[in-house]
């Protein structure tokens, strides 16, 4: 799963991504693996960007794009560990 973040000013690039799931493709220890190429974009207000990107031999995709907020441990509550399958049943 090649993985390209960034933050700040710097922005996504598809060349980044063509580079990897072509590395994943030809590399002979890759060469059997499913690659799911994956971009993370650190925003404002404490939010990150995650999508995952494919490379058809033409172009750059999204194929999935999710939002998540950054939270403090502190800040996560039972009902919140519930919603995300990680709490105890009822």
């Amino acid at each position: 799963m090649p993985v390209q973040a960034k933050g700040g000013t710097d922005v996504l690039g598809a060349i980044q991504t063509i580079q990897d799931m072509t590395f994943c493709r030809t590399e002979k220890k890759y060469r059997d693996c499913i690659a799911r190429a994956v971009s993370a974009q650190f925003l404002s207000d404490d939010t990150i960007a995650l999508f995952e990107t494919t490379f058809d031999g033409d172009e750059v995709s999204i194929v999935q794009e999710r939002h998540y907020r950054l939270t403090e441990s502190k800040d996560i509550g039972a009902d919140d560990l519930k919603v995300y399958g990680h709490g105890e049943p009822d």
